[in-house]
């Protein structure tokens, strides 16, 4: 009897035994479970990171594309300024060839995969705030450059102005000179009047001597 119940004590200490095993598995399943769901919530917030990360670039490149705009409005004023300086055809021309060249060097895809790859680079640039703020003061520099474009515009047109004042004083001066040729033509219907009173004088004196 005693040995039964010995046995029968063992039995039930070894179940109990295994209740705290499967007791602890079952726990041991929520760790892993909870690990998992956290798992997945870094994996979320990493593709929120993500899509953060892309906005950005987005951004980056609509800012690049704004100041890609205001450069070929630059340009295209420069030009201006250049043709009205210039007036050379042959200059504008080598310039429009120069702007080909500039256009397959921004086609040329293996140097923008390159660059946009680089984000070192790109990140360093765009945080260079000393950058941007010496490429604002060239803007100005850009700005003062036009400016005095438009002061030598305006002498060319003062220098027209004092070569129309000198052909109108080229006409006056021609006038001058038609006076001086009516001037000589009068003095010399003058001569042509005082010989024909000199001959007619020299006729009375024949007439006086044969009465």
């Amino acid at each position: 009897m005693t040995n039964c119940t010995v046995r029968l004590s063992d039995d039930i200490h070894d179940k109990l035994h295994s209740s705290d095993d499967i007791h602890d598995k079952l726990h041991s399943s929520d760790d892993t479970h909870d690990k998992l769901h956290s798992s997945v919530d870094t994996h979320d917030k990493l593709h929120s990171s993500d899509d953060t990360h892309d906005k950005l670039h987005s951004s980056d490149d609509i800012h690049d594309k704004l100041h890609s705009s205001d450069d070929t409005h630059d340009k295209l004023h420069s030009s201006v300024d250049t043709h009205d300086k210039l007036h050379s055809r042959d200059d504008i021309h080598d310039k429009l060839h120069s702007s080909d060249d500039i256009h397959d060097n921004l086609h040329s895809s293996d140097d923008i995969h390159d660059k946009l790859h680089s984000s070192d680079d790109i990140h360093d640039k765009l945080h260079s705030s000393d950058d941007i703020h010496d490429k604002l003061h060239s803007s100005d520099d850009i700005h003062d450059k036009l400016h005095s474009s438009d002061d030598i515009h305006d002498k060319l047109h003062s220098s027209d102005d004092i070569h129309d004042k000198l052909h109108s004083s080229d006409d006056i001066h021609d006038k001058l000179h038609s006076s001086d040729d009516i001037h000589d033509k009068l003095h010399s219907s003058d001569d042509i009047h005082d010989k024909l009173h000199s001959s007619v004088d020299t006729h009375d004196k024949l007439h006086s001597e044969t009465q």
